[in-house]
């Protein structure tokens, strides 16, 4: 039975993970949770799941939680404090970080030095700390596995292949902020444009 920690829980990859785990009862179990700020879509899913873990990011929120779930043994912690702290539990044996934005990065650090495999489901996390998370992945042991659009997409065509005989990766652009560049201008477009001013290569 491995125990699994679903970090952005109440958004869509958060849910469509759970309704993956719900269909195997007698291989996975869902032992934590946390979400932003949808509370609605978070107490059903302690209803459902009845985890050990709750992280909500607004603190303000907690109160109500422990009073709605008091028959519960639930420990319900706030803010990337939380998560950090929740992620490095030992129960814990797999990470889903389904958190968008810079937020994912603390509690994939800590997950990393923790020991868990992640599935990773954000892209800011990497570009931001690609190269020191994925050398403290290496140090570590940890496996992570990319679950979101094109990062799964390669992933998913490199296994089994002889890397050392890929030269490149071409990745088609269906969208982005370079969506409508003219062909000429990609030769000249940097790490900066991507992040900061992308209208500068135009």
């Amino acid at each position: 039975m491995k125990k699994i920690a679903v970090l952005g829980s109440t958004g869509s990859i958060g849910q469509s993970t759970l309704e993956v785990i719900s269909g195997f009862p007698d291989k996975l179990r869902v032992i934590a949770l946390s979400a932003n700020s949808n509370i609605d879509v978070l107490c059903e899913q302690i209803r459902v799941f009845k985890p050990r873990f709750v992280c909500i990011n607004d603190g303000s929120f907690i109160a109500d939680l422990q009073s709605r779930f008091a028959h519960l043994k639930i420990r319900f912690l706030s803010g990337d404090q939380g998560l950090c702290q929740m992620v490095s539990d030992k129960s814990i044996d797999k990470v889903m970080m389904a958190v968008s934005g810079s937020a994912a990065l603390l509690p994939l650090l800590q997950a990393i030095d923790s020991g868990k495999d992640i599935a990773l489901a954000n892209k800011e996390a990497l570009v931001m700390a690609g190269g020191l998370i994925m050398r403290k992945a290496h140090k570590k042991g940890v496996r992570i596995i990319p679950v979101d659009s094109e990062q799964s997409a390669i992933w998913q065509c490199l296994e089994g292949q002889d890397k050392s005989k890929i030269k490149r990766i071409h990745l088609t652009a269906s969208g982005g902020p370079f969506l409508d560049f003219k062909k000429g201008a990609f030769s000249r477009i940097t790490v900066r444009d991507a992040l900061i001013d992308r209208k500068s290569v135009v």
